[in-house]
């Protein structure tokens, strides 16, 4: 398929507290380094104590300052009080939008997941020795992530399939997990782990119903990024798929049963796992890019 022409734009953006996203985003916008030269401040949720400082003293260059957290659910009462210094906030969960609009006063709030990067997310041919699954995801013991646990990965190993598994060293996951474990993740190598297994397995740390959350509209970073890859993804369901615009069947395999978990396997392994993976490489190259987020943000904070 021929690559869609990524939106790009030459407003001067000055990041705060952006090194995460800032390898991803870059190649979109022209990031400077001083904020007297931008045109729109852009800052990224923090766990630096100073950080609600940070951004009150940005405020005296008298440029439109927008927040994005990408931590939502979660981490909503941690960073609430950082969006309340800006003009403009984006975040990943649209269903935390009412609850913005009812803390900070005002709607100047809207959904901007997480997305894909094409420079950094593409496809790679299998490492030698590749397992039938892979899974880049930490370990954690939240209701949605166990749920996610029992209803994807569980079932798989329970039928004899094999997995590479990759997490950070603090957040390794307990036996008999941890025998699949093949090292390190980290978020700006995923292509390269994704070598490693033939389909990618998607685990949500947020589910609506679970933990408390009636509704929740977020899925994960990896979700876009195992896409990208023209990788065969299966992944516990998430309420977000339908309205970010993949389809279950079509662009991914989005389960919500151990029974739909192996029967899914089976496909994606077999001949549908080729044409369910080329048309969710099209479907985040065509609307779920880093230059397509950068867009919106502009498109809203300068008009």
């Amino acid at each position: 398929m021929p690559e869609p022409r990524l939106p790009t734009t030459d407003v001067r953006v000055y990041p705060i507290a952006f090194d995460f996203l800032l390898p991803f985003c870059q190649p979109f916008a022209r990031f400077v380094s001083r904020p007297e030269e931008a045109d729109l401040l852009l800052a990224m949720n923090s766990s630096l104590p100073d950080a609600e400082r940070t951004l009150a003293e940005a405020r005296r260059f008298g440029k439109p300052l927008a927040f994005w957290t990408i931590e939502d659910p979660n981490w909503f009462d941690a960073f609430v009080g950082q969006a309340a210094a800006a003009d403009f906030v984006f975040t990943s969960d649209e269903a935390c939008l009412p609850r913005y609009r009812q803390r900070l006063g005002h709607d100047r709030v809207f959904w901007l997941p997480l997305a894909c990067s094409p420079e950094h997310h593409h496809p790679l041919g299998l490492a030698d020795g590749a397992t039938d699954f892979v899974l880049s995801a930490n370990w954690y013991a939240n209701e949605a992530r166990l749920w996610g646990v029992r209803t994807v990965l569980d079932p798989l190993l329970a039928a004899g399939r094999s997995l590479t598994l990759f997490s950070y060293e603090g957040f390794r996951w307990p036996a008999p997990y941890d025998a699949c474990w093949r090292g390190q993740t980290h978020y700006r190598t995923t292509a390269e782990q994704y070598r490693h297994g033939r389909v990618v397995l998607g685990l949500n740390n947020q589910r609506s119903g679970l933990d408390g959350r009636g509704t929740t509209y977020m899925t994960s970073m990896r979700t876009f990024e195992a896409l990208a890859c023209e990788k065969p993804f299966l992944a516990a369901h998430s309420d977000a798929y339908e309205r970010l615009g993949l389809v279950h069947g079509e662009h991914l395999a989005s389960v919500a049963s151990p029974a739909e978990t192996v029967a899914w396997a089976d496909r994606l392994l077999g001949a549908d796992g080729a044409r369910v993976a080329r048309a969710g490489r099209e479907a985040v190259l065509s609307g779920h890019t880093y230059a397509h987020r950068l867009a919106r943000v502009v498109e809203v904070v300068l008009g």
